[in-house]
């Protein structure tokens, strides 16, 4: 490989909510000749997210929040803007400004005043200075639906998420006339590395995927493409997956022969770990030889490891289901390798 070649600018799109698109800018960053573009959900409805998209109309703003905050390199004097934008609001009486991000607020403001969700997104890039680029799968306001095992349909990603339910068959979207940002479609096309997850399965990745020319994008694109498992199962999503089920599923959407490689963590964190998170039902999925061959049989390589995160004494306090994560330093050299080959 020649030498302009390995130091030319290398473009990797990701595809998830906040938690796939995260690891892949943590875990590339150390890599100055790589650009990250994340194709962020927008169908999303809980929390303060679910509050603006009620009141507003406009796609959710929550995980683009996130990654804006993430990949922002203000000057010196300017980042607090980082923390400004995570900051959550605590009213004295106000419920539905409770736990507001105040991120949410500005973007939806600037939608408002501008008139358009998406210039809006653009002015952040720039006032935020972000490193990459962040785009919303889709700049309308679209909702996801599920299909479950005994035939009922549930509306809305807050209700397809819930535990305690038949489990999803499919996930579709409401109104299937809504469209892909064409900026997103545009970087499909560019790009060098396409990873997929992990994050939530159906509510973050597939809906993604069932956005009209996603999979077509994905399908055409000469870039090498990447699914990264999740640890555990999630409940109300994947509860009794496991690592095949979860790329089986992700095949089913994306079609034959699309995957290139599948990024699967093979290390067991300890039993206080396990038991800890299986508290709140995200059990953790081991892979077993058997999961690894029928995996490879479909022409897909897999790579296997110890990726997880140094072991944590407690739980994250977060808005959503907390799970066992993989860690960026072990995921980037993975990456950068299948990136540069």
């Amino acid at each position: 490989m020649s030498k302009s070649r390995t130091m030319a600018l290398k473009n990797i799109v990701c595809i998830g909510g906040n938690s796939g698109p995260r690891l892949v800018f943590e875990s590339t960053r150390p890599f100055p000749d790589v650009r990250v573009t994340a194709i962020v959900a927008t169908t999303d409805t809980g929390s303060s997210t679910g509050i603006i998209r009620k009141n507003f109309s406009i796609p959710a703003p929550g995980d683009l929040r996130a990654l804006l905050a993430l990949m922002a390199d203000p000057p010196e004097t300017y980042r607090l803007l980082k923390d400004l934008f995570e900051y959550r609001l605590q009213p004295a009486l106000s419920t539905d400004l409770q736990n507001m991000a105040f991120g949410n607020l500005f973007i939806t403001a600037l939608a408002e005043m501008l008139g358009d969700f998406d210039q809006a997104l653009e002015w952040l890039h720039q006032f935020l200075q972000v490193r990459g680029k962040v785009l919303p799968v889709s700049v309308e306001n679209a909702h996801i639906c599920a299909e479950l095992e005994d035939g009922s349909i549930v509306r809305e990603e807050y209700h397809v998420r819930q535990p305690h339910k038949p489990p999803i068959k499919r996930v579709f979207l409401e109104n299937p006339k809504v469209q892909a940002h064409a900026a997103c479609l545009q970087a499909l096309q560019r790009a060098d590395l396409i990873v997929i997850g992990p994050g939530c399965l159906y509510t973050s990745q597939i809906a993604c995927l069932i956005f009209p020319g996603i999979v077509e994008a994905i399908q055409k694109s000469s870039a090498r493409k990447v699914y990264i498992c999740n640890t555990t199962t999630y409940p109300g999503q994947t509860d009794g997956f496991t690592c095949l089920r979860h790329v089986e599923e992700i095949m089913a959407y994306l079609g034959k022969d699309v995957l290139d490689y599948v990024i699967i963590n093979q290390g067991k964190p300890s039993r206080r770990v396990l038991d800890l998170y299986a508290q709140d039902g995200c059990v953790f999925m081991d892979l077993t030889p058997e999961m690894q061959a029928q995996i490879q049989s479909r022409n897909v390589q897999v790579l296997s490891g110890y990726f997880l995160e140094p072991e944590r004494t407690e739980k994250r306090k977060l808005h959503k289901l907390d799970t066992i994560r993989l860690d960026p330093g072990k995921i980037g050299p993975l990456l950068y390798q299948i990136l540069v080959r």
